[in-house]
């Protein structure tokens, strides 16, 4: 379009678009409140809308030629980009702020520092190109020995973030699933931001992990828990309290690597057994703790509060896990008719209070049931299968709840603290299966309706030219190829078919003797002296 001219309606709508996206993310950054979503997440988009709005604004500048302001557009990408990579020529005149003063200066004398390369060369540049590559390669190796020495499950390791770092990365014990093709299972990657089981397992990182011991291993800087997640109650250091908190997450394999946590493990005999070492881990085989496990007392339903993060049930959870003599071993959100229900009241003194600071939980009695045997535990992605030896009584399931569960064979599954579940087995064989949920298929189901309207609409676009301005030039007298259908003879030759004279004898080329209107080519261009409205329709051939 012409510099200065109307905006098209497109570029109207884009316009509009990266504003409405740039104050909704403004508007989330600044408002939202801190909890599973991390603020910082949405900044990107801030600056992005900002961004591509500046980029329009210059290339509408008025009065300037499209190739002027194409050269101004790739130079200001150039020096916005090229400034922080350090990858500008040093003579080249840069902006520089100070004090509040804008001016310029040198590219070889700015501060810019250019933090992709260092994040880059850090992050890809493979785990053997660390120094530390034979420690982490040796640790991996152990974990496969182990695995094939006491089976597979999943492993819960204590946190020392300066020396995993120094493989590649803190999450670097992440990948113990893809070393060890699957046996061993990351309890990080398996529960982690996504899902509701994370806090518990902050909690838990926090219990079996010693507090600093940097200096005495030969690190400088902190090791231990990093208590990421804000306004949770994080405990101190208490292996005892940790074992349980593994357990009920399920997890079979403890990995330590401070002297205070082997020391404590190796006099914890009814709940670690030495399976492997490596260096300076040791793995410990965590006694009494299975994927699936009999409950030993009937379930309670909590009412009172809502089942969401920041609807009470996370602040209940936080309380059970302070003080777990207070409240039922097994809370539920739902379940049969004859379990025992009991209430809970949550007030926050303040918006940013912590979780499970001022929980009161009503009267309760504990129930206990004789526990059924559970055997013959199967697992797979989407599939948990085991055996019972009798029905009716509460079976917990070690895994993360979630609705697109599914039992067979079984009562539930009900959401229990602190994100587990529990089934009440009606046969003697119970499998669940992780399927799709009605908001998954309606997810989909407008997944495939937007692809029919992206694809398919440009389809029936193409049809209608096709078909509808055939039907138009038929109408006409003429056919696809720019005959006239009416005397069987072709126009396109510029030969009028009532005389057979040809029109474009003077050079003019065109044909006045047309059905509506005369058609006129000038070079590579065609014109028509016809109205608009008698080449309205889609397709339709000149006549």
């Amino acid at each position: 379009s012409d510099p200065g001219g109307p905006v098209a309606p497109m570029a109207t709508e884009f316009v509009v678009a990266l504003g409405i996206s740039m104050i909704a993310a403004g508007t989330l950054f600044r408002f939202s409140p801190q909890h599973r979503l991390w603020n910082a997440r949405i900044l990107p988009f801030w600056f992005l809308s900002g961004m591509l709005l500046a980029a329009y604004g210059a290339a509408s500048l008025p009065r300037l030629s499209t190739r002027f302001k194409t050269r101004l557009g790739v130079v200001s990408v150039l020096i916005a980009c090229g400034l922080p990579l350090r990858i500008l020529p040093g003579w080249l005149p840069v902006p520089r702020a100070s004090d509040g003063m804008i001016g310029l200066q040198r590219a070889s004398r700015s501060k810019d520092t250019n933090v992709m390369t260092i994040w880059t060369g850090h992050n890809f540049a493979g785990y053997e190109s660390q120094a530390a590559w034979p420690e982490y390669r040796s640790l991996m190796d152990e974990a496969n020995r182990v695995g094939a020495r006491s089976g597979c499950g999943r492993a819960m390791w204590e946190h020392e973030e300066v020396r995993y770092n120094s493989y590649g990365t803190t999450l670097s014990l992440m990948l113990l699933p893809y070393w060890t093709h699957g046996c061993i299972a990351s309890l990080d990657g398996i529960y982690f931001e996504s899902s509701a089981t994370l806090p518990h397992h902050w909690l838990t990182a926090a219990l079996v992990s010693a507090p600093n011991r940097a200096a005495s291993e030969g690190l400088a800087a902190y090791s231990g828990p990093t208590n990421p997640q804000g306004n949770l109650p994080y405990p101190s250091f208490d292996l005892s309290r940790g074992v349980e908190s593994m357990r009920m997450t399920g997890v079979r394999y403890f990995i330590a690597v401070t002297d205070e946590t082997k020391r404590q493990a190796a006099t914890m005999t009814d709940d670690f057994a030495q399976v492997g070492t490596s260096g300076p881990y040791v793995f410990y085989r965590l006694l009494r703790s299975e994927l699936i496990t009999a409950g030993d007392e009937e379930p309670v339903i909590l009412s009172g509060i809502g089942q969401s993060q920041v609807g009470g049930w996370l602040d209940v959870e936080m309380a059970a896990a302070q003080r777990p003599e207070a409240f039922p071993h097994l809370l539920v959100a739902a379940g049969p008719k004859d379990w025992q229900r009991t209430h809970a009241t949550v007030r926050h003194a303040e918006r940013n209070s912590t979780y499970g600071s001022d929980v009161a939980i009503g009267e309760f009695r504990r129930d206990p049931v004789n526990p059924v045997t559970v055997r013959n535990i199967k697992q797979t992605n989407v599939d948990i299968e085991f055996d019972v030896d009798r029905v009716g009584v509460p079976v917990v399931v070690h895994t993360s709840y979630f609705p697109n569960w599914k039992a067979r064979g079984a009562h539930g599954p009900y959401r229990a603290m602190p994100n587990v579940m529990v089934v009440v087995p009606t046969s003697n064989h119970v499998r669940l299966h992780y399927g799709y949920s009605i908001a998954d298929r309606i997810g989909w189901l407008s997944t495939f309706i937007g692809v029919l309207v992206l694809f398919g609409g440009r389809g029936v676009r193409i049809w209608r030219r096709r078909v509808i301005g055939t039907a138009a030039d038929d109408e006409r007298g003429w056919d696809n190829e720019g005959k006239d259908d009416s005397e069987g003879k072709d126009d396109s030759e510029g030969k009028d078919d009532t005389e057979g004279k040809d029109d474009t004898e003077e050079g003019t080329g065109c044909n006045e003797s047309g059905p509506v209107g005369s058609w006129c080519e000038y070079g590579d261009t065609e014109q028509s002296s016809g109205t608009p409205e008698q080449f309205s329709a889609p397709g339709a051939a000149p006549p």
